[in-house]
């Protein structure tokens, strides 16, 4: 092994990767709790999305019952107990 890859499996994973991009030329550091990394949370975007898919969700189901339950086969019987099946 060479002494590169010593040091990757010894150092934390994201200061492994921060290491690998500045020897690259490029500048990376880890983002702090002070630094504004709130900025990367994006559960009101979640929330938003999530709200507006199951209000869909209420208006697709309904839609979705009315367009199937007329293909849905209908089973009768008749007087004599065998089965006639009607398709509307």
């Amino acid at each position: 092994m060479n002494d590169e890859a010593v040091i990757l499996v010894l150092t934390p994973p994201r200061l492994a990767v921060c290491s690998k991009v500045n020897a690259l030329g490029f500048t990376a550091t880890l983002a702090s709790d002070s630094s504004g990394a709130e900025a990367y949370d994006h559960s009101r975007t979640v929330r938003y999305w999530r709200l507006n898919f199951l209000f869909s969700l209420v208006f697709f189901v309904p839609i979705l019952l009315i367009k199937l339950v007329p293909s849905v086969r209908i089973a009768q019987y008749n007087a004599d107990n065998t089965m006639l099946t009607i398709q509307c």
